[in-house]
Parts: C-alpha cells; sequence; structure tokens
C-alpha cells in the first residue's frame, strides 16, 4: 500500500477568548482562527505522496495546520457556519455545522476540492451539556454511502498539550468500514477539542494505514481566513499492495518457492460499482493474469488471490497494476527470485 490516504477527520473545536464571543458549550465566531501541531504515521508500505513533504528520522510526518470558522450557507434550511481545516496553503476539509445549546451537529462535509455533500440526518458529535458515561450511536448516510458511528464519552481526564493542561471529557469514537476508523478526543467546555488521535486501519487484519494527532499549540485568536495559496492534494483512487498471506506485511521480494500473491488494495476515492482490477505482468515476456471485482463504496478494499499455474511462479520481474474503472490507479513492482 503506497500513497498519501487522504484524511476524513472531522476536525471542530473553538476557544473562549472574549466574553464578546464565548457563548455556550462550543463558540462559532466567525473568525475564529487557531493552530494545531499535526504528527501524521504511516502503516508498513504507505507513505505521503506528496512530494513537499518529508518524514522525520522516526518516519513520522510533523506539520502545522490551522483551523478556521468562515461564514457558512443553509443547508436544508438550517444556518451552518464552515469550519475549515488550513494546511500547506490548500483547504484540505470544511465542515458545515451547527452548536447550539442541546449539542454540536456536522450537517454537511466537503473533502479537499470536492463537492459538498449532506449528513442525512444530520450527525450529533456531541450533545450539551455533555456528561461522563454519555453514550448514543449515529446511523445515516454521508452522500450516498451508509455510515455508523458509535460515540461514548468515557470521563473526566487532565490531559496536556503545547497550549497547556486542561481538564477534558474524553470522547471515543468508533467507525467500523473500510478502513475501520476509532477516534479519541479531549473536550473542554467552552473551548472545543484540544487533542485529537485519529487510528485507521485495515477491518480484519487491524494492519495500520495511518494515526494521525493533532494537538493545540496555543490560543487562538479572530483573524483573517489564511491565504490559499495552492490546490488540495487530491485523494488517489486507490493504493494496493503484495504480500505472501492475506495478513502478512506488504513486500515487493518473494522467493522462487512461493505459491500464492496476495494482492491487497484500498480505496480512497471510488465511485460504487467501480470495477477494480489487479493485473500481474511478467516483464520479461509479456504475460499477463488479472482478477476483478466491483466495488461498493468510496473505501472499499479486498485481496486477491493469485495463485500459481505450475508449481512455483518463474523467476523474473513483475509488475502489479491496479486499475479503478478504466482509471491506473497503482503500480507495484516486484520480483520472484532465490
Amino acid at each position: 500500500m503506497r500513497g498519501w490516504i487522504q484524511t476524513a477527520i472531522v476536525f471542530c473545536g473553538a476557544w473562549a477568548v472574549s466574553s464578546a464571543w464565548a457563548k455556550g458549550e462550543f463558540p462559532t465566531a466567525i473568525g475564529t482562527t487557531w493552530p494545531y501541531q499535526m504528527t501524521q504515521e504511516f502503516g508498513t508500505g504507505v507513505h505521503s505522496a506528496d512530494a513537499n513533504t518529508r518524514a522525520d528520522a522516526d518516519g513520522k510526518l510533523r506539520m502545522p495546520l490551522s483551523m478556521h470558522v468562515a461564514a457558512g450557507e443553509k443547508i436544508d434550511g438550517v444556518e451552518t457556519v464552515r469550519l475549515e481545516m488550513h494546511r500547506q496553503g490548500a483547504v484540505q476539509l470544511t465542515e458545515f455545522i451547527t452548536a447550539r445549546s442541546d449539542g454540536l451537529r456536522i450537517m454537511a462535509r466537503s473533502p479537499a476540492g470536492g463537492e459538498i455533500y449532506k449528513l442525512t440526518p444530520p450527525e450529533v458529535l456531541l450533545k450539551f451539556p455533555p456528561q461522563a458515561g454519555d453514550v448514543f450511536d449515529y446511523k445515516g448516510k454521508a452522500g450516498d454511502a451508509n455510515t455508523e458511528q458509535h460515540i461514548e464519552v468515557l470521563g473526566i481526564e487532565e490531559v496536556e498539550v503545547p497550549a497547556g493542561k486542561f481538564t477534558a471529557f474524553h470522547l471515543k469514537i468508533t467507525q467500523d468500514g473500510l478502513p475501520r476508523v476509532v477516534e479519541d478526543r479531549w473536550f473542554v467546555s467552552g473551548i472545543g477539542f484540544v487533542k485529537i488521535a485519529t487510528l485507521m486501519t485495515q477491518p480484519k487484519t487491524d494492519r495500520l494505514i495511518q494515526r494521525i494527532t493533532l494537538e493545540l499549540t496555543e490560543k487562538p485568536r479572530i483573524a483573517a481566513r489564511p491565504q490559499v495559496t495552492t490546490a488540495p492534494a487530491q485523494a488517489r483512487l486507490l493504493h494496493g499492495s503484495l504480500a505472501t498471506s492475506a495478513n502478512g506485511q506488504p513486500t515487493m521480494t518473494f522467493k522462487a518457492d512461493v505459491k500464492n500473491i496476495f494482492a491487497t488494495w484500498q480505496g480512497d476515492s471510488l465511485k460504487k460499482e467501480d470495477k477494480i482490477r489487479c493485473v500481474i505482468t511478467a516483464e520479461g515476456d509479456g504475460r499477463k493474469i488479472e482478477l476483478s471485482i466491483n466495488a461498493k463504496e468510496a473505501t472499499d478494499s479486498g485481496t486477491f488471490t493469485f495463485v500459481a499455474s505450475g508449481r512455483s511462479w518463474p523467476q523474473g520481474k513483475y509488475r502489479a497494476e491496479f486499475y479503478a474503472g478504466s482509471e491506473l490507479a497503482d503500480t507495484v513492482r516486484f520480483t520472484i527470485g532465490r
């Protein structure tokens, strides 16, 4: 699995900077801007596709990002505000939210450079006032895709981030799907989320796709919208990897006695019913073998099992090409040797 997998986190938060605009559990004053420090860790075989980013010596990607509250629009007749995530001069994600006396709701979402899609019904992310032990579930649609989340307020904890120490409500949000997402959030009444930790794994195997942590670095202020200087990074259609077993670690080198090659794919922005194909080609003589299946949703995933026609695969150089519909989405070159 290779390339940058687009983050689809619900980034929400605001700070009570002054009594002039600090109203309610979750302030949404236009112009609120505050900084986070992001740490992103990729699973084996996964890395950032952005040539302008470099991982640290420990393999983790670290960079600042900012959140900005902007004027929104009516969604199904309801006035919303926009929560924009700005990173490297681009808007990576926009959420259309309402923060009222009874809770924080997400009405719609727009990924980087994409169209706005509604959440039906609106997603209740947090009930006000929060209480330790609160448990509630969300079941609905994000655009045309079905989505379900389990949300639990685990309790009250002390949490320390670069912006300071806080007494916060600890929420855990679980979304079983493709991929599986588990998100821990620390919420401070009248302030917002001071820390968000998101873990994305492949279902069943629990193989790490990526882990992202956001920590607030300083108190925000009312400010102009950050300047947008670059186009947002586009999610790839899918990412592919090869292994010696269905749950094995990705590899590009196989021994001569290998009988089965497992080709795993993870969708990022597929279309429903996209035909997913994996074509393995021998570089020497051009012989090909192909398997395919139709995707069920944008982040569908699966594994093809390629079986040697004889006792083993011939030694040599190969390439595995992963297609989504008619588009070549990823290529993995590998070798079968002694």
